[in-house]
């Protein structure tokens, strides 16, 4: 078996500052990345673009997958 470890940013704007419920439409997803210092260098690029808002939360979730060495790798 092989493992494969990907990386996304997932988040958005949230209805209040309870951070519960996104606000419809406002859902991100970027990635994969490759590594965890990828995904965390975006990470830091969008939440300083965005640090004015209270509502707005991103976080970094990682997959990982693992397949047999003869499968091909996804893409």
């Amino acid at each position: 078996m092989v493992t494969s470890i990907n990386y996304w940013i997932v988040g958005g704007e949230f209805q209040d500052s309870a951070h519960k419920a996104l606000t419809p439409g406002t859902q991100t997803v970027q990635g994969p990345y490759d590594s965890y210092d990828d995904a965390l260098a975006q990470w830091r690029r969008i939440t300083h673009d965005t640090k004015g808002n209270a509502h707005i939360r991103y976080a970094i979730a990682q997959e990982t997958q693992k397949r047999a060495r003869h499968e091909p790798a996804p893409v």
